[in-house]
């Protein structure tokens, strides 16, 4: 895990260490503008599947069609922001197996996870295992369970040890530009 001064510059940190420009990226619309100017700082080129509820649960239909020779890496934010629904762990299989198909990555936004009601269970990618979410990088802040916004503290972490060393090196926490104060450090451990 490593500690980011928040959420936001946690998918900035996700977007650099792997994306060039030129890759295309699937956002799912509308989900937070962030996915997208995260990822186009990078130089990518934002691909928008529309989001179709369901009953229950958001549509995959269709998403196969969106991806090129071109797509590096697929957004999402589980649970859904800003229609709070939840994936289910076969739709997150679906997503682990189209990146291992095509070989994207996938940028995984659990910040909402905390805020559920109990009867909904939130059902993390990593529930598929950790070989298989190799190629997943996520990021989590304890701004929103904890109503903590103002200390800035987040997180990045994939099971991967050459993408985590990727993520350190584009996130500047080895000098003084990056990471997160010593009193938001506090914060989070409390």
């Amino acid at each position: 895990v490593l500690p980011i001064d928040s959420a936001a510059r946690g998918m900035k940190v996700i977007a650099d260490a792997v994306l060039q420009p030129g890759d295309e990226v699937i956002v799912f619309d509308p989900v937070d503008f962030l996915f997208r100017t995260s990822m186009e700082s990078a130089g990518a080129k934002v691909i928008l599947f529309p989001t179709n509820l369901q009953s229950d649960c958001v549509s995959l239909e269709g998403l196969e069609d969106y991806i090129t020779p071109k797509t590096k890496m697929l957004g999402f934010c589980n649970p859904h922001n800003p229609m709070g629904m939840l994936y289910k762990k076969e739709d997150l299989d679906y997503l682990l197996r189209l990146s291992e198909k095509y070989g994207f990555y996938i940028m995984n936004d659990e910040i909402w996870s905390d805020i559920i009601f109990p009867e909904a269970p939130f059902n993390s990618i990593y529930l598929l295992g950790n070989e298989r979410c190799r190629r997943v990088m996520s990021v989590f802040g304890w701004s929103k369970s904890f109503g903590i916004a103002g200390m800035r503290i987040g997180c990045v972490y994939t099971t991967d040890p050459a993408l985590f060393e990727r993520m350190v090196e584009k996130s500047d926490v080895m000098s003084t530009a990056g990471g997160i104060s010593s009193l938001s450090q506090i914060a989070g451990t409390a």
